[in-house]
C-alpha cells in the first residue's frame, strides 16, 4: 500500500491569521500551520493508526529536505519527485565539504541509478531520471529519488506511476462531481 499526498491535498485549509501581503499590502488570511508541517502530522497520524504503507509519495511541492528527514526518521521509505535544479553531490566527501551541483548537471542516463546526497538530507539517495514523450510530442524528464537502497529504476518509476493514476482519479472525482475548486475557508470563531 502507498501512502499518498494527494488525498491530504484535498482536506481545507483554516485560514485563520490576518496578515499584510508584503508585495501587494494588501490583508490577506493565512493559515497558522504550513502545508509541510500538515503533511508531516498525517504521515505521522497514519502511522499512529497503524496504516501499512510501503512508500510515501508525493509531488514536487512537498520533496523538501525536511520531510525527506522526518520520513526517513519515521523508518519509512520515500519515492520523490525533483526538480532539476535540487542540489546534489555523489559523495560523502564532496557533501562534507559542500560540493553540490544541480541534478539536471550530473552524468545520469535515462533509467540509470545514482547513489546521491541531496543538499540538506542527512541520509544517502538513489536518483534515477525517467524520460518520457509528452502529448505534444516533447520530452518530459522526471527526477525521481527514493530512500530505498534496495530499489532498481524500474520499481521505482512504477511505484512513482501510481502516484499518477491517483491524480487522474482525483480530478475526475472533483469535475464530475462538481466539487468546489476552492477548498479553502474561514474558521469563524
Amino acid at each position: 500500500m502507498l501512502f499518498y499526498s494527494t488525498l491530504f491535498r484535498r482536506r481545507s485549509i483554516d485560514k485563520t491569521e490576518w496578515v499584510k501581503d508584503k508585495k501587494t499590502g494588501k490583508d490577506k488570511r493565512i493559515s497558522t500551520v504550513s502545508k509541510q508541517e500538515r503533511f508531516r502530522r498525517l504521515i505521522k497520524q497514519s502511522i499512529t493508526n497503524g496504516l501499512v504503507f510501503a512508500y510515501v509519495l508525493a509531488d514536487c511541492w512537498f520533496s523538501s529536505a525536511g520531510n525527506m528527514n522526518f520520513i526517513h526518521g519515521q523508518q519509512r521509505e520515500f519515492i520523490l519527485p525533483l526538480k532539476g535544479n535540487r542540489k546534489a553531490t555523489l559523495s560523502l566527501q564532496d557533501k562534507r565539504e559542500g560540493k553540490y551541483q544541480p541534478i539536471e548537471s550530473l552524468a545520469l542516463e535515462k533509467n540509470q541509478l545514482l547513489s546521491v546526497y541531496v543538499e540538506g538530507v542527512d541520509f544517502p539517495l538513489l536518483l534515477t531520471k525517467q524520460v518520457f514523450q509528452n502529448k505534444d510530442e516533447s520530452e518530459g524528464i522526471l527526477y525521481l529519488v527514493t530512500s530505498d537502497l534496495t530499489a532498481d529504476a524500474e520499481k521505482i518509476q512504477t511505484v512513482c506511476a501510481k502516484r499518477w493514476k491517483v491524480e487522474e482519479f482525483c480530478k475526475s472525482v472533483k469535475s464530475n462531481t462538481k466539487l468546489n475548486p476552492c477548498l479553502t475557508h474561514l474558521k469563524s470563531g
